[in-house]
């Protein structure tokens, strides 16, 4: 792999295995007419095969180097690159633009943001502990399908967006990419393993928590696939593996009344993971609140389920809207 050497600074680990690329683009199963963004094509592993399939490719890039390759590479009537930030970067303007024209695209960032899905997201620091602060809406439109988990419905938008995506952002990309849940149709990410395991996991293990309950309740998410450090070139020191994402219209538990309630009650629920929720949820009504409701003072925040924080969370709302 001559030329462009991995940057620490943008979390850069190149996928060069070819079966590993051929299970992705299997997974993501793109057809000519799809609307589809790449996050960090890099040196173009997933961008050449996509482009065997699409009539035309979107790619948010930030390396200045490696959008200078894939202009060479590629042609601009079938490649748009969007150069800038992906934690920056108006999904809702690229699904609302219609067919590509080609091209390449103004810097990423600065524009106000069109055909959001309705939510706000704020993104902190993605390592270690629990994501990052947010506010959730359920509120998702498009046409629908059964979901065989709750009965929910998946939204069915225009947009498709897939990725090898940074390990040193990947949670405040995660939430910044739910504010466009309501113009995607699907998403396939390659994350660290744990990541992954924290956005699937069941309540009642280590891996659930605030990541967990926040994606899991505007998502139908599953892992596919791990993938081992020898895929990439730098190998990482972990596990990788391949995450499907498909926004729900309705979230699972129903559709919080208050979104921002919403995810201030989650998010203290899971502020320190050893205390009773009796403790974390004094200022939503602690022990009263949670006894009212049927559960259990001494309770804590992983044996609650999804649809749980919804019901707590409307209860609130509720309550407030009386007084």
């Amino acid at each position: 792999m001559s030329g462009h050497q991995p940057r620490k600074r943008f979390g850069q680990n190149f996928l060069v295995s070819p079966g590993v690329i051929r299970k992705i683009i299997d997974a993501v199963a793109p057809r000519a007419g799809d609307t589809v963004v790449e996050i960090g094509p890099g040196l173009g592993a997933l961008t050449e095969p996509l482009l065997e399939r699409l009539d035309h490719l979107h790619v948010v890039e930030i390396d200045r180097d490696l959008i200078e390759r894939l202009r060479q590479r590629f042609s601009a009537t079938r490649l748009t690159i969007h150069a800038g930030d992906a934690l920056e970067f108006d999904f809702g303007a690229l699904a609302a633009a219609g067919p590509p024209q080609g091209g390449e695209s103004p810097p990423v960032g600065g524009s106000e943001r069109s055909a959001r899905g309705g939510a706000s997201f704020a993104a902190g620091p993605s390592q270690g502990g629990e994501s990052p602060p947010v506010t959730a809406s359920g509120d998702f439109m498009g046409g629908s399908k059964h979901d065989e988990r709750g009965g929910a419905l998946l939204a069915a938008g225009s947009l498709k967006i897939v990725g090898n995506l940074p390990y040193n952002i990947s949670s405040p990309l995660l939430f910044h990419l739910a504010e466009y849940a309501a113009v995607v149709s699907e998403m396939h990410f390659m994350l660290q393993k744990e990541v992954v395991d924290r956005m699937v996991a069941a309540p009642g293990g280590g891996d659930y928590g605030r990541l967990s309950v926040m994606l899991q309740y505007r998502y139908d998410m599953e892992r596919l696939f791990i993938v081992p450090p020898g895929s990439f070139n730098p190998a990482p020191k972990v596990d990788s593996a391949v995450v499907r994402m498909i926004p729900l219209k309705v979230g699972v538990g129903g559709t919080a009344l208050d979104d921002v309630l919403f995810a201030r009650l989650v998010k203290a629920a899971f502020s320190q993971r050893r205390k009773m929720l009796r403790n974390t949820l004094k200022e939503f009504g602690g022990e009263a609140l949670l006894e009212a409701q049927g559960f259990a003072p001494t309770a804590r925040a992983e044996t609650l389920a999804v649809a749980d924080f919804v019901r707590l969370a409307n209860v609130l709302t509720a309550q407030m809207q009386t007084k």
